[in-house]
C-alpha cells in the first residue's frame, strides 16, 4: 500500500513538473492543472491538489470564405482568454478588458476589435470585428443570426404542416387544421424569402411566428398570476431572436453590392496629332 502511494506522489509530481513547463492556457490542450497547497492545523501539506480548468477553443476565418487563422480559447468562466493569429499570440485579455472592448491593430494595419456581451439571458457572446465588419462565424455575424432565426420559422412552419397533412390524411381535418396548414405553409414561404435578403418577409415571418406562439399560450388556458411574467419573460425572448434576424436581413442587404453591368465597347476613334511649332512657321513663310 505505501508503495502504491509513494508512486502516486511520484507520478504526480512528474505531472505538475511536465505542466509547469509549458503556458497555462495552451490552445492544443483541453484542459490543464493547477496545482493549490493546502494547511491542515497550521501546518503546510506536501500534498498538491490538482483542479482541471476545460478549455474552449473556436476558429474564426479573418475575411470571408477563407481560411480560418484566428483560434480563440477561453476558459468557462471568461477569466482568460487567448487570441492567436497564425499560430502567434496577439492578445490574452481578461473578462473585465472584453466588457470595455479591446483593440489589435494587425500586420496589414486592419483592426481587430474584440468585445464581450451579455444576452437576455445573461449568456456571454463575444463579438469580433475587422475594420468594423464582423467576422464569419461569430456572434455578430449577421449571416449566423439569420441562418439560426431562420431555422426556428421552418421548424415552426414545417410543425404545423407536417400535423395538418397527418390530421387530413387521417380524415379529421376541419376549418382550423386547414388555416394551420395555409399558415404553416406562408411561413415556409417566407422563410425562403427572407433567405434571399427580403426585409418584409422576414418581418412579416417573425411576426406571425410571434402571434402564433402567443395565441398557443394563450388557448390553453393556463394563465395566472403566477406564470404570467413567465409567458411574458419567454415571449419576449423569443421576440429578441426573431428581432435579431430582421436586423441581420437588413445589415446583409444594406452591405449587398450593386449590380455591375459590362462595360461598353470601345469605339475606334483616329489619332490627332497637334501641328509642331516648325509647321507654323513654314507655313507662315509660304503666305
Amino acid at each position: 500500500m505505501l508503495v502504491r502511494l509513494s508512486l502516486s506522489r511520484r507520478k504526480r509530481r512528474k505531472e505538475w513538473k511536465q505542466q509547469s513547463n509549458r503556458s497555462p492556457v495552451d490552445p492544443t490542450d483541453r484542459y490543464f492543472l493547477i496545482p493549490s497547497s493546502t494547511r491542515r492545523s497550521g501546518t503546510r501539506s506536501n500534498s498538491a491538489s490538482y483542479t482541471f480548468v476545460v478549455l474552449f477553443t473556436t476558429r474564426y476565418p479573418i475575411e470571408p470564405h477563407g481560411p480560418k487563422r484566428l483560434v480563440v480559447t477561453r476558459t468557462r468562466t471568461w477569466s482568460e482568454i487567448v487570441l492567436r493569429l497564425d499560430g502567434v499570440q496577439i492578445g490574452n485579455p481578461d473578462r473585465a478588458a472584453l466588457l470595455n472592448r479591446v483593440e489589435y491593430t494587425l500586420r496589414d494595419h486592419s483592426v481587430l476589435c474584440v468585445w464581450l456581451e451579455y444576452g437576455p439571458t445573461g449568456i456571454p457572446m463575444l463579438y469580433i470585428t475587422r475594420n468594423g465588419h464582423p467576422l464569419p462565424g461569430s456572434e455578430g455575424d449577421p449571416r449566423k443570426i439569420l441562418r439560426y432565426t431562420l431555422g426556428f420559422i421552418w421548424v415552426i412552419g414545417g410543425c404545423q404542416v407536417l400535423f395538418s397533412m397527418l390530421v387530413i390524411y387521417n380524415g379529421r381535418g376541419d376549418d382550423g387544421i386547414a388555416l394551420n396548414l395555409a399558415a404553416g405553409l406562408i411561413l415556409v414561404l417566407l422563410g425562403f424569402l427572407a433567405w434571399g435578403r427580403s426585409v418584409v418577409a422576414m418581418f412579416l415571418a417573425s411576426l406571425i411566428c410571434l402571434g402564433e406562439l402567443a395565441l398557443f399560450f394563450i388557448a390553453e388556458g393556463n394563465i395566472n398570476v403566477a406564470n404570467v411574467w413567465r409567458l411574458i419573460f419567454g415571449l419576449g425572448l423569443f421576440g429578441w431572436i426573431l428581432w435579431r434576424g430582421v436586423r441581420a436581413v437588413q445589415e446583409l442587404q444594406a452591405t449587398t453590392l450593386s449590380v455591375r453591368y459590362p462595360p461598353e465597347p470601345l469605339h475606334h476613334v483616329p489619332p490627332h496629332y497637334p501641328a509642331a511649332p516648325h509647321d507654323d512657321l513654314s507655313r507662315n513663310a509660304r503666305t
